[in-house]
């Protein structure tokens, strides 16, 4: 009986969704540089949105310590760029999150 290999089929898509994504980046970059925005029966329509970001000095004023201290959240590269990485071994706490990679052999 033919048994599915799923394995392979889910290393094929995740490697289809790798080039479309950078043929999607290829395609966009070409139609913003010529100007297009119609084409037969299709519309190109860009939407804007706005990203809201807490201002920290604001924040730290309006809260006490200990709010601040427990919503504060500081990203790994801009750490690394102020402080050593003897320090750094100091102060990082280390979580375990599940990902998935699958390889050609």
């Amino acid at each position: 009986m033919f048994k599915r290999n799923y394995l392979k089929e889910l290393y094929n898509v995740d490697e289809d969704i790798s080039e479309l994504k950078a043929r999607k980046k290829e395609l966009l970059t070409i139609i913003k540089q010529d100007g297009i925005t119609e084409q037969g029966k299709y519309v190109y329509t860009e939407t804007f949105y706005s990203i809201r970001r807490v201002v920290i000095e604001k924040f730290r004023q309006l809260v006490t310590k200990e709010q601040f201290e427990q919503s504060i959240v500081v990203p790994l590269e801009r750490a690394e760029k102020f402080i050593t990485s003897d320090d750094m071994k100091k102060i990082v706490r280390e979580e375990s999150k599940q990902s998935y990679k699958i390889t050609r052999r």
